[in-house]
């Protein structure tokens, strides 16, 4: 009911008919949606503070005057009857729904329904029904409103109670009492078949509810076991013994009792393994096998992460709610780090002697149909450094952009708001520079399993322990190195980044590890209904590129990649003349010119340019049409869309993102209009573009039910056609290029965010000032300009992809 009512109210008011609230927010930049959960639903508005009293007065109204149109109702109806039928294509989903339910039923207690909802109910509840749940439990003393950013605290209390009326008198408040929660008696175990290839596995413990004292020291014990490379369940299970592709460990707190869990993903052969290695670990840590070190690097950990997200005013809103919501006030989000510090070491083994209880507790997994389930950090800072040389190549009153003497670009960002430095390094060439396919993805998988200096499991507690974030990935045009840490911290930082970049260790061992994770993972990608669809596609749109390198591809080369590919790849990539160094933060310019200087020196390879790789890309001359079929499939993916070009045509590049807008992209978009909300076709409905350096295709997309894919097609087809045909309306072109630029501003939140933005550019030669450029070529795209770059692209024949049923 909850979660149906959740999508009801976006459904219109009488003072904004259906389809307002989603037009307006969206063409002010905002990003707006809603989620449900065990215990309460929240609706959010991120939104550039000029907007607040538009957005607090279109939410007060949705939220207090739903009309809930019975022809809405049942339109909806669909959407949510094929999000549920998406969310039993999900191997996790499925396992924590009959986890839940095999903890909380035998109570009868709520929480052992599934939020989304079952279809039975869906599809007979009656409008009567919901309003009725509305009226009891919409009321303004039952609703929490956080508003973070830039407005006068008390002009926001005034508004709020303004716009959300009265009280409700206590008497009229209705009583909710939920039964009693049982404990977890003797093992509880829930095995349920599936058409895939890796095994999932979550084990419960019964744990309290929120507020319980318990509650730090729970999660300075989750964070050890499992929530970070360096955690113990991660070190044994996955490092050492290999028997899990993903374990992870976490405590969920709720109003009512709580669970933790322990969760994996493994080869189905190895489930009875798993889980005995488990359970000794958590023998084990019981009986003292973690020591003070370990509760200091979780508390850190707990810490540098909770600083980290706090650095964003949504996550700040969603934050201060949660904790609002269960304790009744902000103290705990004030107080939980300083309660965090006073967990013990004597307490992290206290609760888990208490609740980690090996004879009750309870066991989900989801297995394939067929299975038979018979402190040496180097410092650069440490001694004086060499002195390097810069020229400025750009300068702006913000950013400053040098060309080190070895050739790479240093571009800084001052920012002196908080104390956090984040780096991101572009280096040009990305899988182009590839001689073996996969070596690229190898080696930015496996560069931090192992220094001259430090074991794999030595620099993951080393990051742990400083709260630093370090992280390698292979694009198809950029391979990028982020950095995040504070000032305090930087020294080390760089010191572990210089020791990643220059002494990885790559030993067989290490790689013949990774590639076994990498089948696992391109497993679990062909177990996804909507990933397989997504990867066939980009195999047909990219033919001949590596643009199309997708599962298939990987699972032929993974083996054939040896350790000299890959030394061969990285000494390569690092080239510093190929290299875009991006720092944002409270930075000195002539100790950052002076550290990547002594980082990244030369390689003796070639300068590149992006462009230098250009090729003749891939069109179809016909209509293409492929069909996969996957045994239970409960909803069906359609892919369909038309190749466009690369990047440097920034005047198509501008229209393309603005016709995007229109046509797929948020809830007042055409599709979302037209297919979800007017004939309830599917929960999950868009466009996009995958756009890379060198070649773009505009691809439109639906999960929908099978008998529907016919009028999916046809219905994607028709909308495409009119932008060819028929004028954007100036309201509609208005609206879409205030979303972009809005969501554009919401997107450059943190100093990372600024930092990959800004690397990014540089690296496919776009100078200082370009976003700006940018932002005047979206204000300047036409109506002129949607209906040219259509016929100029949507003419061509299109690429179809359909996963289904058989």
């Amino acid at each position: 009911m909850a979660h149906f009512l959740e999508h009801l109210f976006f459904k219109g008011t009488e003072k904004n008919p259906p389809g307002v609230f989603d037009r307006v927010l969206e063409s002010k930049g905002a990003n707006t949606n809603a989620g449900t959960s065990k215990d309460f639903t929240h609706y959010y508005i991120t939104i550039p503070s000029k907007h607040f009293d538009t957005a607090l007065e279109l939410h007060a109204d949705m939220l207090t005057n739903p009309m809930i149109p019975r022809k809405e109702l049942e339109k909806e109806r669909s959407v949510v009857l094929e999000e549920i039928a998406k969310n039993l294509d999900s191997p996790s989903s499925v396992m924590f729904e009959n986890l839940f339910r095999a903890i909380y039923s035998p109570s009868k207690h709520p929480y052992m329904r599934p939020v989304i909802g079952y279809s039975d109910v869906i599809s007979t509840i009656s409008r009567d029904e919901i309003l009725d749940f509305y009226t009891k439990n919409y009321y303004p003393q039952n609703m929490i409103t956080v508003i973070v950013g830039d407005v006068e605290p008390n002009y926001a209390v005034e508004r709020v109670s303004e716009l959300f009326g009265a009280n409700v008198p206590a008497a009229m408040q209705p009583k909710k009492v939920y039964p009693k929660i049982l404990p977890i008696q003797g093992q509880v175990r829930v095995t349920e078949g599936k058409d895939i290839n890796i095994g999932h596995m979550a084990i419960a413990f019964k744990a309290p509810k929120f507020g319980a004292k318990d509650g730090y020291a729970l999660d300075v014990l989750t964070t050890i076991l499992g929530d970070s490379k360096s955690s113990k369940l991660n070190q044994v299970l996955k490092e050492q013994k290999q028997l899990v592709h993903t374990i992870s460990a976490g405590y969920s707190d709720f109003l009512d009792d709580g669970i933790i869990t322990v969760s994996s993903t493994f080869d189905p052969e190895n489930i009875k393994r798993v889980e005995e290695a488990i359970f000794k670990e958590l023998e084990l840590v019981k009986k003292g096998g973690i020591v003070e070190a370990d509760v200091k690097k979780a508390q850190n950990m707990i810490e540098t992460s909770t600083y980290y997200s706090r650095e964003s005013i949504s996550n700040i809103s969603n934050e201060m709610g949660y904790f609002a919501l269960y304790s009744g006030g902000v103290s705990y989000y004030d107080n939980y780090l300083q309660n965090i510090k006073k967990v013990t070491l004597k307490d992290v083994l206290r609760v888990a002697n208490k609740y980690l209880d090996p004879k009750n507790f309870a066991v989900s997994t989801v297995l394939p149909n067929d299975f038979n389930s018979d402190d040496n950090i180097k410092e650069i800072s440490a001694t004086k450094p060499k002195e390097h040389g810069a020229r400025i190549l750009e300068q702006n009153e913000y950013v400053t952009k040098y060309e080190l003497d070895s050739g790479a670009v240093l571009i800084i960002r001052k920012n002196t708001v908080n104390s956090i430095i984040a780096v991101n390094i572009a280096a040009k060439g990305g899988k182009h520079l590839e001689k073996v396919i996969s070596s690229a993805s190898l080696a930015a998988d496996t560069a931090m399993e192992g220094t001259k200096k430090h074991t794999g499991k030595e620099f993951a507690e080393m990051l742990d322990e400083k709260g630093i974030k370090l992280g390698l990935s292979a694009g198809n045009d950029i391979f990028s190195v982020s950095l995040q840490t504070t000032k305090n911290e930087l020294p080390s930082a760089l010191g572990l980044l210089d020791e990643i970049v220059n002494e990885p260790l790559f030993a067989p061992s290490d790689i013949e590890r990774i590639k076994k994770d990498k089948f696992a993972a391109l497993k679990r990608l062909k177990d996804s209904p909507m990933s397989l669809g997504l990867d066939s596609f980009k195999g047909v749109a990219f033919k001949g590129s590596i643009y199309g390198y997708n599962a298939d591809v990987y699972e032929k080369n993974l083996p054939l990649v040896s350790r000299e590919d890959i030394l061969s790849y990285y000494n390569l990539i690092f080239e510093p003349k190929n290299l875009v160094i991006s720092v944002v933060g409270d930075v000195n310019d002539e100790e950052m010119i002076n550290k990547f200087s002594e980082i990244f020196k030369s390689r003796g390879a070639k300068k590149l340019n992006l462009q230098d790789f250009a090729q003749s890309n891939f069109i179809p001359t016909q209509n293409m049409a492929n069909t996969i079929t996957k045994p239970d499939v409960q909803a069906a993916w359609v892919f369909l869309g038309f190749k466009t070009g690369s990047i440097y045509d920034d005047k198509d590049i501008a229209t393309l993102k603005v016709m995007n807008a229109v046509l797929g992209e948020g809830m007042s978009s055409r599709l979302f209009k037209n297919l979800r909300i007017e004939q309830g076709l599917a929960y999950t409905v868009g466009s996009t573009t995958l756009q890379n350096v060198l070649d773009g295709v505009f691809v439109t997309y639906i999960g929908t039910n099978n008998k529907n894919i016919d009028t999916a097609v046809q219905g994607m087809l028709g909308e495409l056609q009119t932008l060819r045909t028929e004028f954007v309306s100036q309201t509609e072109l208005e609206e879409a290029k205030d979303k972009i630029l809005g969501n554009l501003l919401i997107s450059l939140e943190t100093n990372m965010d600024e930092a990959a933005l800004s690397s990014w550019y540089g690296a496919v030669g776009r100078d200082i000032n370009y976003l700006e450029k940018y932002k005047n070529d979206i204000q300047n795209v036409t109506q002129s300009d949607i209906l040219r770059v259509a016929n100029k692209f949507f003419a061509r024949p299109y690429i179809l992809e359909v996963v289904k049923a058989p």
